[in-house]
């Protein structure tokens, strides 16, 4: 009789590594896509045309601050208007 508990605990002992070891190989098959999905994007992202001097990329920052300008006098109009 203790042969048989014996046996049948470590046959599910045995079945629970196997569902863990199945789980632990999905979720090693997710990352892994992920991981792929990002290796492409960061490809795509390089593969864009920047503007860029020597230092890098470079930003015009008149750009931001126009439409800055341009959403504050918005914003203070309607203001206004209330």
């Amino acid at each position: 009789m203790s042969d048989e508990a014996g046996r049948f605990t470590a046959e599910h002992t045995v079945m629970d590594k196997d569902l863990e070891i199945r789980e632990l190989k999905h979720l090693l098959e997710v990352k892994d896509n992920k991981i792929k999905e990002l290796v492409e994007e960061v490809a795509r992202l390089k593969s864009m045309d920047y503007p860029k001097s020597e230092e890098g990329l470079t930003l015009n920052f008149d750009d931001v601050d126009k439409s800055e300008d341009e959403f504050t006098e918005q914003l203070s109009f309607k203001i206004n208007q209330e």
